[in-house]
């Protein structure tokens, strides 16, 4: 095997910089000296990496201003890209990590028509763990995962299962007006804080945090849950499950192509 091989060629590594200075950009274009300063060389070897990438379609110069900004090639390869996205294939590594980060039982729910459910599960290695089943549809009234998606999916879809959910329970009408209020108070906590949480409305003696997953639309296409008993589980907004919660659905977002997420410290 040649050296290159091993080390790989230094000035295409150095021509991500130029690249990335494009894609930070945002859409917009930007002058010669603006790409140079953010990719941290000079101009004139900035320039020199923009004509080559400009024959090959990585790059495209408005013919007006003589600013730069991604071309189709560029385009192409993000859709292609965008396109091999499949929650499933790429959650398992993150849920992994997460469970080995906070000890406790990890799902990933996606949405079907009955309302979330479990698609993945990470055991707790706890000596008492929790029973999460894949293919489990959770309660959108009294689960995080619920909440989560009434913030985030579809209103019509969310309020339909919500409806259906409260409908065929026994509660007397007093009862069903409360738990459509709470549900409702759980939602917008959500959106306030970027996560869900429930103390034992589901199962008794158990809590759990989840957070959104959005793709390259803004669209959330999955939750990602953590489930632990009473006591064990700190459901604080603050506390050390929610942050490491959201740094992880934060970072699996943008593998979906969400590049708007704010990543947590």
């Amino acid at each position: 095997m040649e050296r290159d091989d091993v080390q790989g060629i230094q000035s295409i590594e150095l021509g991500g910089s130029v690249l990335n200075a494009l894609i930070d950009a945002g859409g917009t274009s930007l002058p010669l000296r603006e790409v140079a300063s953010a990719a941290g060389m000079s101009a004139s070897k900035a320039r020199r990496y923009l004509l080559s990438f400009a024959r090959i379609g990585l790059v495209a110069q408005d013919e007006t201003t003589g600013y730069y900004g991604l071309g189709p090639l560029a385009v192409r390869l993000g859709l292609a890209a965008i396109a091999a996205i499949a929650i499933d294939a790429i959650a398992p590594p993150f849920l992994r990590e997460l469970r080995s980060r906070l000890q406790e039982t990890i799902v990933l729910a996606v949405w079907n028509d009955n309302g979330p459910t479990i698609l993945q599960v990470q055991d707790s290695r706890r000596s008492v763990t929790l029973t999460a089943r894949i293919g489990s549809t959770l309660l959108m009234t009294r689960s995080a995962t619920g909440a989560v998606f009434g913030a985030f999916y579809d209103s019509g879809a969310t309020e339909a299962v919500v409806a259906a959910e409260i409908g065929s329970s026994r509660l007397d009408a007093k009862a069903k007006r409360e738990l459509l209020g709470s549900y409702e108070r759980r939602v917008a906590e959500v959106r306030e804080h970027g996560v869900g949480r429930v103390q034992g409305e589901v199962i008794a003696g158990i809590s759990s945090l989840s957070a959104p997953v959005f793709d390259h639309n803004g669209l959330i296409v999955a939750a990602i849950g953590v489930l632990g008993n009473n006591g064990v589980l700190d459901v604080g907004w603050d506390a050390n499950p929610a942050l490491e919660l959201r740094r992880s659905a934060a970072i699996l977002s943008e593998r979906c192509g969400f590049a708007l997420v704010p990543r947590p410290a």
